[in-house]
């Protein structure tokens, strides 16, 4: 073979090994990219699964509802839409509607009534209306709720049982000067009161069996992340 046609061969031989080589050296760096996109894609994987139960352990710490084991301590929480958290907080709204908006002119003492057990009614009585129409009307008291405050509701491991911490927030907005003054009271300011009310479910509805009220203090009631309006009918 002449000299030039060998130097022709080696030539394209040199070619296709060049391309050879490209080809090889193409193939390994798309294959180290894989590995690289496949760890990157199991890392997020990793990091949104731990994200999610960090989210859910955060949701289950921020709940105000909660079950407590025979010890009385806080076992698990529950969701806000579970039947007995929302039948409880409905009950609680309406109460609050009945015992913070009430005016000397139209006050009823026995629509409070309608939301506790009958035992609580008998202890009650008919002293504890009574007493209540004629303190109003005397004093010509008018008050108006604005807000109603969650703390917390616990229920026993059977939801036969349930103790609620709220906090009310109303308004005098009538009331004879004299009695203001002597509770170093005002017209228009807000003034909140804590509540603690224990609950039974009497068949399938929750009847209000205890309150135990604090005394009364000046302000709003707490942040407004916690605070719901209570509204008639609701």
């Amino acid at each position: 073979m002449k000299r030039g046609a060998r130097g022709a061969v080696r030539g394209r031989l040199w070619l296709m090994i060049t391309f050879l080589l490209i080809a090889l050296l193409l193939g390994a760096i798309g294959a180290m990219f894989a590995g690289c996109s496949s760890a990157n894609s199991e890392s997020e994987a990793a990091g949104s699964t731990e994200g999610e139960a960090r989210r859910q352990a955060e949701r289950a710490a921020q709940t105000l509802w909660h079950v407590l084991d025979a010890e009385g301590n806080q076992a698990e929480s529950v969701a806000d839409e579970h039947p007995d958290v929302i039948a409880v907080r409905k009950l609680l709204i309406l109460h609050a509607n009945a015992i913070n908006n009430r005016s000397y002119k139209t006050i009823r003492p026995e629509e409070e009534l309608a939301y506790y057990t009958e035992t609580f009614r008998s202890q009650l009585g008919k002293r504890y209306q009574n007493e209540l129409k004629q303190l109003y009307e005397q004093q010509q008291i008018e008050i108006k709720q604005r807000n109603l405050a969650w703390y917390d509701i616990t229920f026993a491991a059977d939801y036969r049982r349930a103790q609620a911490k709220v906090e009310d927030e109303f308004e005098f907005v009538a009331c004879e000067p004299q009695y203001l003054a002597a509770r170093k009271l005002s017209l228009g300011k807000s003034y909140k009161q804590q509540r603690v009310v224990d609950l039974v479910k009497e068949g399938d509805a929750w009847r209000i069996a205890d309150i135990k009220k604090s005394p009364l203090t000046e302000g709003s009631a707490k942040n407004e992340e916690s605070v719901e309006p209570s509204k008639g009918g609701e």
